[in-house]
């Protein structure tokens, strides 16, 4: 916006509608952000609902792909889905989404230009897995522990310098564990990361 202003009459219409794109997409993240921070508030203060619901698990992932599928064309990155066969899940639609774009929106942080994301599902100890795979810088091993022991609040930058505020996998975490699941990492320095969640099948 202080570009636009300082500068304005120097500005092509075309590089003007470059601009207002690029703060849509900003404050539209800004905004995503607020939101689920203000809902874990809430959650930490016991003052939310936790409403568990019966869910197509491929519906719902790809409403939150669509969503992200323009942060990932600015590095020309592709997703691909992968579903197996169960689908009908029991959870918090809210909190299922939440974690879901946190995952996402990090693998495309941490991914190279031109490279791919795979998110799939699987069963695993009678739950539904929901995967997020990418092939980017990965972590060392004691990185995935403080996560898991919700023990890590810094951010570091993405591949194309994005900032964090490091707070979204500990959420994701926590929601995780409010809807009956369990969150996996594995990773590698240099090679990618695979964050998982389990959550319920929805009863028949």
């Amino acid at each position: 916006l202080h570009t636009i202003l300082e500068d304005y009459e120097v500005f092509t219409e075309e590089q003007l509608l470059n601009y207002l794109e690029l703060l849509k997409n900003s404050v539209s993240k800004c905004y995503n952000l607020t939101e689920e921070l203000l809902l874990w508030a809430r959650s930490q203060l016991q003052t939310i609902n936790y409403k568990p619901c019966a869910l197509n698990a491929s519906v719902e992932i790809s409403k939150v792909v669509e969503s992200l599928i323009h942060v990932a064309e600015d590095k020309k990155i592709k997703i691909d889905m992968q579903f197996c066969g169960a689908d009908k899940i029991d959870c918090d639609q809210d909190m299922f989404a939440i974690v879901l774009r946190n995952f996402i929106s990090n693998a495309i942080k941490f991914s190279k230009m031109r490279s791919k994301i795979i998110i799939s599902t699987a069963i695993k100890n009678e739950k539904l897995m929901i995967s997020v795979k990418d092939t980017g810088v990965g972590f060392k091993n004691e990185f995935a522990e403080k996560l898991l022991r919700k023990l890590n609040y810094e951010s570091s930058f993405g591949t194309g310098g994005e900032k964090g505020a490091g707070l979204g996998l500990i959420i994701a975490k926590d929601y995780i564990e409010r809807n009956n699941g369990e969150m996996y990492i594995e990773s590698e320095e240099g090679k990618g990361s695979v964050f998982s969640f389990t959550i319920d099948f929805a009863a028949e």
